[in-house]
C-alpha cells in the first residue's frame, strides 16, 4: 500500500513493522490475533517453550512464589509461617463516645 496518496500514519506503521521484524518481532494484523492464546498456554511454540525450559535462569511461578515465601519467613523468624500468624489477634473495640445532653 505504498503510495504518494498514503496517509503519514500507515507510512509510520509500515516503516515501524519493517524495523520490529528486522529485529526478529512477529508483526500480525489485530484482526489476526488471539488475545485469548495466553490464558490457553499457546503464546510460545512447543519448540520455544522447550528452550524456556532449558534455560538455566527458568523457575516456573509457582516454585518462584515458594522460595519467595520461605525467604520471608526466615527472615522474619516466624518458622514456616510464611508471614501469617495461626490466630488472628484479639480485637479491642472503642469505647462508645459518651452523649452530651440537649440543649
Amino acid at each position: 500500500m505504498n503510495g504518494p496518496n498514503q496517509h503519514p500514519e500507515q507510512t509510520a506503521r509500515e516503516l515501524i513493522d519493517g524495523l520490529l521484524a528486522a529485529a526478529g518481532w512477529i508483526i500480525q494484523s489485530k484482526t489476526e490475533m488471539n488475545v485469548f492464546s495466553s490464558l490457553e498456554g499457546r503464546l510460545l511454540s512447543a519448540s520455544e517453550r522447550a528452550a524456556v525450559r532449558a534455560d538455566p535462569a527458568y523457575e516456573p511461578a509457582a516454585q518462584m512464589l515458594e522460595r519467595i515465601g520461605a525467604e520471608r519467613a526466615a527472615q522474619s523468624g516466624l518458622g514456616g509461617l510464611g508471614g501469617r500468624a495461626t490466630k488472628k489477634a484479639p480485637v479491642s473495640t472503642p469505647p462508645a463516645p459518651k452523649r452530651r445532653p440537649r440543649p
